[in-house]
């Protein structure tokens, strides 16, 4: 096992004990260089690597305190970061002082985190731990303090609420998943989850799905619940029934253009019509703001049939229609014609 070369993180010169300030995008950009670092520092030193995400983590909160933590951007990036240094602690070969080490300083900037950020990092403790009997031993050591807070109702959190079930589960401890769910105080959706994944992880993957669909007490989205629906039937192996059933609400982004790329891009062997077949018939908001993306993927015949049965207003048909009269006449007149009805 590695101990590591001592390493000079460039990241820590930004990444320091001030605030980024309020600007998103300047944040991300020292994010991802910061990342970018320690990724390439991992291919030749693991060990070293793990420090390094160990001080990236603890520096964190402070770093982001005035940014807004609700961009989808800044979301998604630390989502992608999270999973990607758990992973690299989790898979690098340490002592396993040197893990209890990174371990404890991480529960220690957890406490301390203001922000919430850190509670996010949390559901990978389990992966961070690197090994079952590890995580065993943090769940085990995290349980008394979850049920008392529960118990007792405090007005905050146990700030291992998270890494507790995210321990349960990579210690393959599902059971007691299921078994504490029905004793927490109010059902929130950071705890059902790790129900889905326990009841996906026993093999009960019908269960999982209906699981995942049970009442709230937050507010929690259609699109979270259909994004967890969806990698359970992926890691099943029912890819048709996930595409069918939540590709739609699952897929990232505001826009038409946005989502089709989204799925487009998780399920290669789909066609553009199929794609763009389902989200229009999915889409009960607006199924006309698919014909601009079927135009401009071609799929003429799904475009028709969107332009046919809803209202896609006349300047964007006429507009679509005369662009195309060169290149594909045919399309173009059955347009002008839907234009004028």
């Amino acid at each position: 096992m590695g101990r590591g070369m001592k390493q000079d993180w460039a990241f820590l010169g930004v990444i320091g004990v001030h605030s980024l300030g309020r600007l998103i995008r300047p944040a991300l950009a020292v994010i991802r260089e910061a990342l970018a670092e320690i990724r390439g520092a991992a291919v030749v030193d693991p060990a070293g690597a793990g420090d390094g995400a160990v001080l990236f983590l603890e520096r964190i909160p402070t770093a982001l305190s005035e940014v807004d933590r609700f961009s989808n951007t800044l979301g998604r990036t630390l989502e992608d970061a999270f999973w990607d240094l758990s992973g690299l602690m989790g898979n690098a070969e340490v002592e396993e002082v040197r893990r209890d080490e990174w371990l404890e300083r991480l529960w220690t900037a957890l406490c301390r985190d203001e922000t919430g950020f850190l509670r996010e990092f949390s559901e990978y403790w389990g992966y961070t731990c690197g090994s079952v009997e590890k995580a065993s031993e943090w769940a085990d050591r995290f349980l008394p303090s979850l049920l008392f807070s529960w118990l007792q109702k405090l007005s905050r959190p146990f700030p291992g609420d998270i890494a507790c079930f995210s321990s349960l589960h990579a210690a393959e401890r599902y059971r007691e998943i299921l078994e504490l769910l029905p004793r927490a105080p109010y059902l929130k959706w950071d705890y059902l989850r790790f129900g889905v994944r326990a009841l996906a992880s026993m093999g009960r993957v019908d269960e999982a799905v209906k699981f995942a669909h049970r009442e709230t007490a937050d507010s929690v989205s259609l699109g979270e619940v259909s994004a967890l629906c969806e990698a359970v039937l992926f890691d099943a192996g029912r890819i048709e029934e996930a595409f069918e059933k939540f590709s739609f609400h699952a897929a990232d982004g505001w826009s038409p253009r946005a989502k089709f790329r989204a799925v487009a891009k998780k399920y290669p062997h789909k066609s553009s019509g199929e794609i763009l077949e389902l989200m229009s018939t999915l889409d009960q908001e607006d199924p006309a703001r698919w014909f601009p993306v079927a135009v401009e993927q071609r799929v003429y015949e799904a475009a028709l049939r969107i332009c046919r049965d809803h209202f896609c207003g006349t300047g964007v048909l006429v507009e679509k229609g005369r662009a195309l009269v060169e290149e594909n006449p045919e399309f173009s007149m059955e347009v002008g014609l839907t234009a004028i009805r």
